[in-house]
């Protein structure tokens, strides 16, 4: 009797372990498909804005050559296309100060080694 009693505990045991791996396969699945959902909106959102700016870089040079003025467009509240930067921005790490020491320093170094 104790040998049935224990495999039905293990068999009760191993469906409620089989319960809790599908119930996070299912949660694990749900969190993966929404992802994947946002990352194909963000995909097109991004594609559609691209299209757009564009078009307004477009509708710009038009309004150029038909002889507005940036200045009248701008007053129209109307801005002019952003410029792609050449070179990023990059943030300093350290002062100047700090690199003139340091140069400072080497240049010392290598003077010491000959």
């Amino acid at each position: 009797m104790d040998e049935n009693m224990d495999a039905n505990a293990m068999t009760s045991s191993a469906e409620r372990v089989s319960k809790e791996v599908e119930a996070l396969r299912a949660s694990e699945q749900e969190r993966f498909t929404k992802r994947l959902d946002a990352g194909v909106y963000l995909q097109e959102i991004a594609a559609r804005l691209r299209a757009l700016e564009g078009e307004y870089r477009n509708a710009w040079a038009q309004a150029l050559k038909a002889g507005w003025s940036e200045r009248e467009l701008k007053s129209y509240g109307l801005n002019a296309p952003a410029q792609a930067r050449k070179k990023p921005r990059t943030k300093r790490t350290t002062s100047p100060s700090v690199d003139a020491h340091n140069a400072e320093q080497t240049s010392n170094d290598e003077q010491c080694a000959m």
